[in-house]
């Protein structure tokens, strides 16, 4: 997608990118699917997503969960049964409720392109990161992102 990224024996570095729509193969990557739909939102021109039926699967269906909530910030998304199609760039509308499905990575998925939004967001269900990693919205706070936890 373009993004600058550099590694390090010590550490990654992300640099602010332009990125572009593209092809992106999930057939063996489902649990990356929810945060690619994400980073899809904010590249310039479509991603399709192939070979994605499994994420429809997990402990959520997280093709249909991702297209409801990224429709409620004003992403254009759309899918088949296998397939998903995202046009970017989008400006996130904040002020809106999101659902995390139950599901540990649509949350944090939206958590992170939360961070982009025109103003806050709630996500409810958001207890559900305790399944795979607690210190999410901690570690979120160490960024310098305000996270409020009811």
């Amino acid at each position: 997608m373009g993004g600058k990224t550099e590694v390090t024996d010590k550490e990654v570095i992300v640099y602010p990118s332009s990125l572009s729509g593209c092809e992106l193969d999930m057939q063996n990557c489902p649990d990356l699917g929810p945060i690619l739909m994400v980073l899809a939102s904010f590249a310039q021109g479509e991603t399709k997503m192939i070979n994605a039926a499994r994420l429809r699967y997990k402990e959520s269906d997280r093709i249909e969960a991702m297209e409801t909530e990224l429709r409620k910030v004003g992403v254009p998304i759309h899918s088949s049964e296998g397939e998903v199609w995202i046009q970017g760039p989008t400006a996130w509308k904040g002020g809106v409720t999101l659902d995390g499905h139950k599901d540990h990575r649509i949350v944090m998925a939206l958590a992170i392109g939360a961070t982009m939004a025109d103003a806050p967001v709630t996500i409810e269900g958001a207890e559900a990161i305790a399944k795979s990693y607690p210190g999410f919205f901690r570690d979120l706070r160490s960024l310098g992102i305000e996270v409020k936890e009811k």
